[in-house]
């Protein structure tokens, strides 16, 4: 979350963040609050997390909680980046 959204500023701190919260995931995959999290990531202007990515995390997290409005609104970004 530091590197990702503190030190943002410093080149390629996104990815490394984004990298840091899918590790964070790995270990714990039913923490619904990392999935949260990861959502960030989709909405920076870098786009570090995947298209795929993002639609996966997102349909976990609205399986858990139907009207989680940042994993609607990354689908709601998938839905018109893909009709493009």
């Amino acid at each position: 979350v530091i590197m990702g959204f503190c030190l943002n500023w410093m080149p390629g701190s996104y990815y490394l963040g984004m990298h840091h919260q899918l590790k964070s995931i790995e270990l714990e995959p039913e923490n619904l609050d990392s999935k949260k999290m990861l959502m960030l990531y989709f909405e920076v202007p870098e786009r570090p997390l995947p298209i795929e990515k993002a639609r996966f995390y997102a349909n976990q997290i609205l399986e858990v909680e139907p009207a989680y409005k940042p994993a609607l609104n990354v689908l709601d970004i998938v839905r018109i980046l893909e009709n493009r």
